[in-house]
């Protein structure tokens, strides 16, 4: 996956946030995840780590995701940083993820930078 974040937001109480977007290294595919906080983020915060993360990598035209994440494996995010008075959330994402035939295989050295619309 490469490529830009066109939309992302936080819930109103704070506690997670949605990002998605296409890939630019293919037409027909993209991320969307969402992160569930351990607290609100009402302020500037850092280094914040949680497990509790879906994470998608879709085909447009495939009947499954690329990949998924679920509960029963491991998938780490850590925001690095989240500026309250910008609304950007930059962060990195690792951990196990199954294929469309059920099979895992691991995410390593993801990234993001998104700006969360309140």
């Amino acid at each position: 996956m490469c490529g830009v974040i066109n939309s992302a937001g936080i819930s109103p109480d704070k506690t997670a946030f949605t990002f998605f977007g296409p890939s630019a290294c293919s037409i027909d595919t993209g991320l969307v995840m969402t992160i569930y906080l351990p607290m609100a983020f009402d302020h500037d915060k850092f280094n914040v780590t949680t497990t509790k993360v879906a994470f998608f990598y879709y085909d447009h035209f495939g009947p499954k995701d690329i990949f998924i994440s679920l509960p029963e494996k491991l998938f780490t995010v850590e925001v690095v940083s989240y500026i309250y008075s910008t609304g950007i959330a930059t962060g990195k994402f690792k951990g196990i993820v199954f294929k469309a035939n059920g099979d895992t295989s691991y995410v390593d050295e993801g990234n993001f930078i998104a700006k969360l619309k309140k």
